[in-house]
This record gives structure tokens, C-alpha cells and sequence, in this order.
């Protein structure tokens, strides 16, 4: 089988890349990544001749629908994350005036949290996961071991200070497209696993209720990982949607106080991600949904391997 997976990398994911050294894993696939946006796209199903096509919905453009269309034996997979529900329904309708071969849409949004329905196409819930990858692609850093890392995608003025002023030592991370204010340090999620370990504690939080690709990464190449809700109202939902996630406890999503007062084990935090919610996991959702259980069955043995 043969694969084409679109560019789709943003300053905090890497699931494009991720699905595609993954499927590069398996006996019998062959993907290729297609990250030369001057590169047509007739030139380029010309070339891969692929038989799967994964993107995210901001890149499909009338070419691309003109190709499928024209070429109904390819499956395009569809990440929705971020898109309106006017824009799901937009795409049903083409897909079914096109007769295009397009069996699965995806957000990377928990099911409980996802707001987005879809009449026609199975729209299903496929998570950020852990990049496995991350050590072929990224940069070496200097030594050192800090108290507390916090990796946020909003300015805190002052929010987060009674976090911070546990720790003796802190730095403040972001993976946002430019620097926040005050921050020291600016990264994309290509570079930043290597840093994960160099904190005893490491908290991500995030402004809008999700749970980012940085989340899964800092828990299994760091230490102690947290989730922490900007907004305090936001504090017991997503304890429970961690909780259902993880199967591991509640104390992984706390406030300010509980997190810099936890002394819990995270062992079984860090198999259970390495078991459940690694990009092979998602892959092997991906694959079950589109009816391919000999590549599943693959996959899953993959995660077996890496879980043991």
C-alpha cells in the first residue's frame, strides 16, 4: 500500500509527520510526505500514485478535489481540528456530489469535548499523540535540571504566579508561532522533547479545554507532567476528561496549589501512554475506522513492542 501525507506540522504538532514515520514502520506501506508546496498536486498523485491520502482541511483545494474525483480508488482521511461545523458540512456535500472516495474525517479533540457532528462521512475522534519520532529529528541542548517547567500558549500576567512561586527555579515555554511575553523559552514541538526531562515537574497549559500533542510528549520523555486549565471553572471538567483518558487518577489535572503540592508516582502515568497514546495508537484508531485490520493488527503489535 502506498500513502501520501500532506504537510499539516504546526508549531505545536507533528501529527503529519508522526503518521507518516509511523506508516513507514509497517510491512508492505510505502509513504511518502509531501511538504514541496511547489510541487502540483497533479504532479504529485502522479508520482506516489498513492492508495491513502491523509491532509487537514485547510490544505484541500480544487485540485486536489479535481484529482480524487477523477481518481475514486484513493481513500482521503480528513483531520477537521479547528474547522466549523459549516465547513464539516460543506465537505459532506462535495463529497457526496463528487462521489469522492473519502471514508473518514478525524479531530483531535477527546470525543467528549468535540463539537463538531457529521451527517454523511464517520467523523471520529483521534487525539494528538506522543511523537515516537522526535529523536531523529531533533537538536541537542546543554545540560541542566530545573524545578518546573510550564509550557502555556497565553500570556499569564500574573495568572500563574502562585505556580511559579513554588519553584525555585522555573522557565516559562511556549510552542506559540511567535514568543510570548516574558517567556525564555520559544520552541515548536519538533525540538522541544529533548527539553521535557530537564524538569522535575512540567505543566502545560493551555487557554481553550484540549489536551495538546506537548502533554503526551512531556509524559513520556520528562518527568511529572500536569495539565493545568487557564480558568478555574474549567478545573473539574477536564479532570474528568483526563481521567477517562488516562484511566490513571485525577491528580494529573489540578489546580496551581494541588500540582505543586503532588508527590504521586507517575510511572503508571507514563506506561499508560506509552500503551494507549503514542502516534502508533493513533494510527492503528485510524486504520480500524477505514476497515484495514491486517495493517491494524501490525500497528498494534508495534505498540506492544514499545510498551513492554
Amino acid at each position: 500500500m502506498k500513502a501520501l501525507v500532506q504537510n499539516y506540522t504546526t508549531s505545536t504538532s507533528t501529527e503529519a509527520a508522526y503518521l507518516h514515520e509511523s506508516l513507514n514502520c509497517l510491512n508492505g506501506v510505502e509513504s511518502a510526505f509531501w511538504s514541496d508546496t511547489n510541487v502540483s498536486v497533479f504532479d504529485m498523485f502522479d508520482i506516489v500514485k498513492p492508495d491513502i491520502f491523509i491532509t487537514h482541511i485547510t490544505l484541500l483545494n480544487d485540485d486536489t478535489l479535481k484529482y480524487l474525483r477523477r481518481n475514486q480508488r484513493i481513500k482521503l482521511i480528513v483531520n477537521v481540528t479547528g474547522s466549523s461545523q459549516e465547513t464539516v458540512d460543506l465537505i459532506n456535500h462535495v463529497v457526496k456530489e463528487t462521489k469522492i472516495n473519502c471514508p473518514l474525517l478525524f479531530t483531535n479533540q477527546p470525543k467528549r469535548l468535540n463539537r463538531l457532528s457529521s451527517k454523511g462521512i464517520k467523523l471520529i475522534s483521534v487525539m494528538h499523540g506522543a511523537d515516537l519520532f522526535s529523536g531523529r529529528r531533533g537538536r541537542r541542548f546543554p545540560e541542566y535540571q530545573i524545578e518546573l517547567g510550564l509550557l502555556t500558549d497565553y500570556k499569564s500576567d500574573g495568572r500563574l504566579d502562585e505556580l511559579l512561586s513554588s519553584a525555585e527555579t522555573y522557565h516559562y515555554l511556549t510552542q506559540n508561532p511567535q514568543p510570548l511575553e516574558g517567556s525564555d523559552i520559544h520552541m515548536s514541538a519538533f525540538d522541544m522533547y529533548e527539553l521535557y526531562g530537564k524538569y522535575n515537574k512540567f505543566v502545560v497549559s493551555v487557554e481553550d479545554p484540549y489536551i495538546p500533542q506537548a502533554f503526551f510528549d512531556a509524559t513520556i520523555y520528562g518527568n511529572k507532567t500536569y495539565y493545568h486549565c487557564k480558568y478555574d471553572a474549567q478545573t473539574d471538567k477536564m479532570k474528568d476528561v483526563l481521567d477517562g483518558v488516562l484511566k490513571v487518577g485525577r491528580f494529573v489535572c489540578g489546580t496551581q496549589k494541588e500540582i505543586a503540592e503532588d508527590d504521586n508516582n507517575f510511572d503508571r502515568v507514563k506506561d499508560t501512554v506509552l500503551e494507549r497514546h503514542t502516534c502508533l495508537n493513533r494510527l492503528a484508531r485510524i486504520f480500524s475506522k477505514i476497515n484495514m485490520p491486517d495493517l491494524e493488527s501490525q500497528t498494534k503489535q508495534l505498540i506492544g513492542n514499545i510498551s513492554k
